[in-house]
């Protein structure tokens, strides 16, 4: 299932939640950080995926916020090295995770501010 509106106070969900260049340095961390467990494709294996169906459960359930995941990408990841990144870092990782998932990119990188990531809910289209 594609994904789509996103709700955040104040920020129209057409301008995006990061930017394009963010996006890329994810996937630069991603595939050095990530990959190995969750797949070159975020597909998971051995890990969680980080797109599809199975991801699409967890994340579309109206419970959780775009700081849920952050955060848990920043508590447990890597796993072989849990917090080893920065927070921009982190935040890059997740840019890219939503660029996958066809979130919108904006001219905005997505700052980790868990007051403004608490007020964004991700929805399927």
């Amino acid at each position: 299932m594609a994904w789509g509106a996103v709700l955040w106070p104040g920020i129209a969900a057409a301008a995006g939640l990061y930017s394009t260049p963010q996006a890329e340095r994810g996937e630069a961390l991603y595939n050095e950080h990530c990959a190995a467990c969750h797949g070159s494709q975020l597909q998971g294996n051995p890990a969680a995926p980080l797109t599809g169906g199975k991801f699409d459960e967890r994340w579309q359930d109206g419970k959780h916020t775009l700081d849920d995941l952050y955060y848990i990408i920043r508590s447990l990841m890597p796993n072989t090295a849990p917090g080893s990144l920065s927070k921009a870092q982190y935040a890059d990782i997740v840019a890219y995770i939503l660029k996958v998932n066809r979130y919108p990119a904006g001219d905005a990188d997505l700052v980790p501010k868990a007051a403004d990531m608490k007020g964004v809910s991700l929805q399927p289209q």
